[in-house]
């Protein structure tokens, strides 16, 4: 009974940290993706900018 609880206990714990890290982890590999795009594709210069409106 004891040891059912404490897994039970433990299992909470870990499912609360999961619900803390996974999103964490998502999201900083978002940015990982938004980071590399920007690199890959640097932004115009204003004289580019310019052109596109006119």
């Amino acid at each position: 009974m004891i040891i059912r609880k404490a897994l039970l206990t433990f299992g909470v714990s870990l499912l609360t940290a999961a619900q803390i890290w996974v999103p964490a982890a998502v999201r900083a590999e978002m940015l990982d993706t938004q980071t590399a795009l920007r690199d890959q594709f640097p932004a115009p210069s204003d004289r580019e900018r310019l052109i596109v409106i006119v």
